[in-house]
């Protein structure tokens, strides 16, 4: 359906002599739009493949760094909590995903980053657009549905989701840090029925890049998130180039409990155990961004 949507638009406005190299672009494209790797781990590329390494030198002269707040290496599975999502998270693409820009240290502390065992989870409809959804995949990216997480995590790979997904791209601003989390609830049920611990992590500068707005016009953008799905955000960016600190925490564990047997209770409790956790966090390293140090979280 995406992809028929796509090709009526890209026809109304091709001259009509373009009419057969599109269709036959188009076709040779279908075979990898249509080949399933939304949700499996086909496409996932090394962490040190040659695709990583591209992205990781066009990078490198952004201002990066990485402090593990945790007692060791994270070798175990995990659920990494990512914060802020930013217009445009840079600094978390950097650290987290490309190798060079984080000096290596965010494989040091994942190791199962080497053993190509780390997905990041990105909204469902970042996939029905062509070439973007080649892009996430190459980066190890998979679709957010609540069953394609599931087979990951059940599978024993670790993943890093953007716990306030587009909406908390809402509050996108200079020095601000406000954070969406307790309308959340199914990553942490999925914390509960697995067992799996929850791996706090907030990057510093990753909302100075764009300052966001809540404007709609004609009901423009009300429509798309109707699409969609999700929240369309909109901004200005603040042409400030920060440097970019990402925190990674203190592993949450977690008990397992069977899915029949856990409580609106527990999910709360581990809820707002996260959220004690990333504030402690936020408070303790706030000082190292000049833009956050009288911030609240």
């Amino acid at each position: 359906m995406q992809l028929l949507f796509l090709s009526n638009s890209i026809l109304s406005i091709f001259p009509v002599d373009l009419y057969h190299t599109y269709y036959n672009l188009l076709v040779l494209y279908s075979r990898f739009y249509f080949d399933g790797t939304d949700n499996t781990y086909i496409y996932s590329t090394d962490f040190y493949s040659p695709f990583r390494r591209i992205l990781s030198k066009i990078f490198s002269k952004i201002k990066c760094r990485i402090i593990n707040d945790g007692s060791g290496a994270i070798e175990n599975q995990a659920i990494f909590g990512l914060h802020p999502h930013g217009l445009f998270p840079i600094g978390q693409l950097c650290n987290v995903t490309l190798y060079n820009c984080g000096k290596k240290e965010i494989a040091d502390i994942c190791p199962q980053l080497r053993k190509n065992n780390v997905f990041g989870i990105a909204a469902s409809f970042c996939f029905y657009v062509p070439i973007m959804r080649e892009l996430m995949l190459l980066l190890g990216i998979i679709d957010c549905s609540r069953p394609n997480i599931d087979k990951a995590i059940k599978e024993g790979k670790t993943i890093a989701v953007f716990m306030g997904g587009a909406k908390e791209s809402e509050y996108s601003g200079i020095g601000r840090a406000d954070l969406v989390i307790r309308k959340r609830r199914g990553i942490f049920e999925m914390a509960i029925e697995n067992g799996i611990q929850l791996v706090p992590t907030y990057t510093f500068g990753e909302n100075n890049l764009f300052t966001a707005y809540d404007f709609d016009i004609l009901g423009i953008f009300a429509f798309l998130q109707r699409c969609t799905g999700i929240c369309w955000p909109r901004g200005l960016p603040t042409f400030l180039l920060p440097k970019f600190i990402t925190i990674i925490g203190e592993p949450i564990l977690v008990k397992k409990i069977n899915k029949e047997k856990y409580t609106d209770k527990d999910v709360c409790e581990l809820r707002e155990k996260y959220i004690t956790e990333i504030k402690l966090l936020f408070e303790k390293y706030k000082h190292l961004d000049d833009t956050c140090k009288n911030t609240e979280m």
